[in-house]
């Protein structure tokens, strides 16, 4: 086996001492569990994907393309 992993060091809030007791208690703050990062924009910012458009368009489209050929 190698050498045991030295500890971590923790913050903790001091000794808490009961009838019987002696304990270490550990102590986090908010800043150590939040990570800041970029907020998801909202749905009304996105705009919807077009339609596909359908075969009366299609064919619509179809028809206008050999007219401005000619």
């Amino acid at each position: 086996m190698g050498e045991p992993k030295p500890k971590a060091a923790q913050h903790n809030a001091g000794a808490f001492l009961g009838p019987d007791l002696l304990a270490a208690i550990p102590m986090r703050t908010l800043s150590d569990e939040y990570h800041d990062g970029p907020a998801e924009p909202e749905d009304s910012d996105r705009m919807p994907p077009p339609e596909v458009p359908g075969r009366v368009r299609r064919f619509l489209d179809q028809l206008t393309a050999i007219g401005r050929r000619r």
